[in-house]
């Protein structure tokens, strides 16, 4: 599904309005792919079809701007990431652009201190991908992008960078927390004052 899709899942439409509302608030957020799309679309980006499919096992770069960002920036100047999207989104008004891919321009985000949008997949298991594999439909989108050994193609990919992406998962999930967390202290102690 996409952002867009509120006539066959009108709940979207909720969906975003929350999101918004408790990002503008300083909740916590991270978003992976379609949420990352629906952060960008609620906090008024545009979210689009992109012009090709990117989908396989590929690099992702960190921009300057993560330099210092404790969440995109530990991961170093490249990382490698599952990526499995046709949509892609603008970078919202306010937001800090934290990385780019060569098919696509805007793979993460942060907007405020929490709010975070990958584009990306470094979260996948190979559990979860065994599971992708009976799913028809991801086959089906796999062959269509990569081949009629599509499927085949990614796991050997995901293979490959297995260890990487889970590192980088840790690294990027625990800095993420350790960040909500410290903004939730500091709100706490402010409140009490």
């Amino acid at each position: 599904m996409g952002v867009h899709d509120e006539a066959e899942h009108p709940w979207l439409a909720g969906e975003k309005r929350r999101i918004a509302a408790a990002v503008r608030a300083g909740v916590p957020y991270f978003g992976v792919c379609l949420g990352a799309q629906l952060l960008a679309a609620s906090l008024g980006a545009p979210v689009y079809t992109g012009e090709t499919p990117e989908v396989g096992v590929l690099p992702v770069a960190v921009s300057a701007a993560a330099g210092g960002d404790p969440v995109l920036g530990v991961l170093g100047a490249q990382f490698p990431a599952l990526q499995w999207h046709g949509d892609t989104f603008g970078i919202p008004a306010g937001a800090v652009h934290l990385a780019r891919s060569d098919a696509y321009t805007h793979q993460a985000f942060r907007f405020g201190e929490t709010a975070y949008a990958v584009q990306f997949h470094v979260e996948v298991t190979g559990e979860m991908l065994a599971e992708w594999r009976h799913v028809p439909a991801y086959r089906k989108s796999a062959e269509a992008v990569l081949g009629s050994s599509g499927f085949e193609t990614l796991a050997a990919g995901f293979a490959a960078a297995r260890v990487s992406m889970a590192r980088s998962a840790s690294l990027m999930f625990t800095g993420w927390l350790d960040r909500a967390g410290r903004a939730a202290a500091r709100r706490d102690s402010g409140a009490r004052l």
